[in-house]
């Protein structure tokens, strides 16, 4: 019997505790899974025989896609990850996260895919080095959709943070660098800054020896009652966002900046969320009749979430990029017809705190010339087009952990 008691008791403290280890440090394990099945729609792609903007390449990009319905069942942006804090006296403690991908539906993840850093934190706020999404792309959807916008059709990363000729990473400022160091502020009366600086490693640009990828990031959050307000700004160097149709040429260099204004307020059980989004692409020295010396597009995205009970919610949404504008040095450059919009609608039900089900049911409509897209380019059955317009019908399972 006090065998049995002793075992008892060694399990009881195991389970009782299982982030706190002798010395004080905390580990935990946490992470979300939402599988969803699909029923997708592409369909109206523009003609091989059209007239096209300047920085579309539709040779590229499957021209000629005929209508096609599918299936699929993807597991979205669920992750898993492992985190903690090791006090090292002062009121300063080193903090650290393992944060991988879990696409279980493929078969595939990995430990470190997301963010993934070793940082301190004291009373003047926190410096993290690591691999971190940028404090930018964080400034972009303060509402969200019921909860399961991160990596989905829904994100406001299809339309806010790329423009419409190219899906491109080095032309998006939906970015999660690899090296870099990020800075977080204390929060003073519901405000708090963001800054990070990144080497940009992995981007295209190897050319010329005046060449030095790298970005800079900043955002800053006020927070009050039911009111949030953001500001985002972000700069990518040598970076050649606008250079994916003319190709990046030895003594050029670039700067493309992203401007983000966004605030939200809750009323009730409503919550409406707008943003406003710049992009412009700059290239110094660009070659004459095929250089971009200048791209620039604005973009929103307007989100009302309503809860209609204490389980039951509501989400609508609708998020456009214009045209934009475009120069090239010494010829016309064509930038009608690359404006694009999405909307969706859905709904979610709370089974618990952490277990969700939920469906929605969304469009993207491509003008003529413009390549936006809610499908991942490895996920498709068949290449995406200009002007196609994408149809989803969807349902899901969510859990956090």
């Amino acid at each position: 019997m006090k065998k049995k008691l002793c075992v008892l008791s060694v399990l009881g403290a195991i389970t009782v505790a299982p982030t706190v280890s002798a010395d004080s440090s905390k580990v935990e394990i946490y992470g979300r899974l939402y599988p969803q099945i699909e029923l997708r729609s592409e369909s109206d792609a523009t003609s091989a025989t059209a007239t096209f903007a300047t920085l579309t390449t539709p040779g590229e990009l499957g021209l000629g896609l005929e209508d096609n319905d599918s299936t699929h069942i993807n597991a979205q942006s669920s992750r898993i990850g492992f985190r903690g804090e090791h006090d090292v006296g002062g009121g300063n403690k080193f903090i650290w996260q393992l944060e991988g991908n879990a696409d279980f539906t493929e078969r595939d993840g990995d430990i470190a895919g997301r963010d993934s850093f070793l940082g301190i934190k004291g009373r003047y706020g926190q410096v993290l080095l690591g691999a971190l999404k940028t404090s930018f792309r964080g400034t972009g959807d303060p509402v969200g959709f019921l909860g399961v916008n991160a990596g989905n059709i829904v994100s406001a990363s299809n339309v806010l943070s790329t423009p419409g000729f190219s899906g491109d990473s080095d032309a998006s400022f939906h970015i999660r660098y690899r090296n870099g160091i990020q800075y977080q502020s204390p929060n003073v009366g519901g405000f708090f800054i963001k800054t990070d600086w990144a080497t940009q490693e992995d981007t295209v640009s190897d050319i010329g020896s005046g060449n030095d990828p790298r970005l800079v990031s900043f955002a800053a959050r006020y927070e009050t009652g039911g009111l949030e307000l953001r500001f985002g700004f972000e700069k990518h160097y040598d970076s050649f966002g606008a250079s994916e149709t003319t190709g990046q040429v030895a003594g050029t260099n670039s700067r493309d900046t992203g401007i983000r204004l966004a605030g939200a307020y809750e009323f009730g059980g409503t919550t409406v969320g707008l943003t406003f989004e710049r992009l412009e692409y700059e290239e110094d020295n660009a070659p004459l009749l095929t250089g971009i010396s200048d791209l620039e597009r604005d973009a929103i995205r307007f989100v009302v979430e309503h809860k209609f009970s204490k389980k039951f919610r509501g989400a609508v949404m609708l998020q456009a990029a214009e045209e934009g504008d475009c120069t090239i040095p010494g010829a016309a450059c064509l930038s009608d017809d690359l404006g694009a919009m999405q909307y969706a609608i859905g709904i979610r039900y709370d089974l618990t705190r952490n277990a969700r089900l939920y469906a929605f049911a969304t469009q993207l409509a491509n003008d003529d010339s413009a390549t936006y897209t809610v499908f991942d380019q490895d996920d498709r059955d068949q290449a995406s087009a200009p002007g196609v317009d994408e149809t989803a019908i969807v349902g899901g399972l969510y859990y956090r952990f």
